[in-house]
């Protein structure tokens, strides 16, 4: 199987992870731990930013510290999760973070709550057909992959600050924040997915080897986008 891409993996949070089933190692779920607390210390602050020049502003200045933060959490995971459990786990935490967005009644307006299940419906989508598309065409979904690094850190960025409003873990926030960071996510997910939109050709020639006669609208399913 190959490796579950970090870029993909969404922030984890310790309330979303099961250590009965895994961690079992003190000091790895220490580091984790000691991860998140980090993580959050680092973005907290864009759930008070309320104007999109600001937020481009605070997220270009956090970007490579947070890749950095999200990559030993992850390698701490992986560490102790079997290879074979890994892409489960990415999507159980998906599932997990669309049941705290549900599960609001208090942060998310009806039109910031529509955007962002959908959004990690598109972030599910593109993470199963990118670890499919690896086993089979590693070197054109690595460089895509590669092209839309700094847009798909910054769905994570907002999605994640969002997320620790809703849990509680960021207590200075505002409304007018939530609203721009669920619109800001979505809009830098349209250009995570305008750059494999890019790379059709070669998607479209991988989904022909599984059927054929595939369309543009299945192609664009495939990788995670409104047909």
């Amino acid at each position: 199987m190959v490796t579950v891409p970090c870029i993909l993996s969404p922030a984890i949070k310790p309330a979303v992870i099961r250590y009965d089933l895994f961690l079992s190692d003190g000091e790895i779920r220490a580091q984790i731990e000691r991860g998140f607390d980090e993580i959050v210390e680092l973005i907290q602050l864009l759930a008070s930013v309320t104007t999109r020049r600001e937020l481009e502003k605070e997220l270009g200045r956090r970007t490579q510290e947070y890749l950095h933060l999200t990559n030993e959490t992850w390698h701490a995971i992986v560490k102790m999760l079997p290879q074979h459990e890994l892409v489960n786990f990415v999507l159980e935490t998906y599932d997990e973070i669309s049941r705290i967005i549900s599960a609001d009644t208090s942060v998310l307006g009806i039109e910031e709550r529509e955007l962002l299940l959908n959004l990690i419906d598109r972030l599910r989508d593109l993470f199963e057909t990118v670890v499919d598309g690896l086993s089979v065409q590693q070197l054109i979904f690595t460089d895509t992959l590669l092209e839309c690094s700094s847009s798909l850190q910054r769905v994570d960025m907002c999605l994640f600050s969002i997320i620790l409003v809703l849990d509680g873990k960021i207590k200075r926030w505002n409304l007018a924040s939530i609203k721009l960071l669920s619109h800001a996510a979505s809009d830098y997910m349209l250009e995570v997915e305008d750059i494999f939109l890019m790379h059709d050709a070669e998607l479209a020639e991988r989904l022909r080897t599984r059927s054929e006669g595939v369309s543009l609208d299945e192609v664009k399913r495939d990788i995670g986008l409104p047909s």
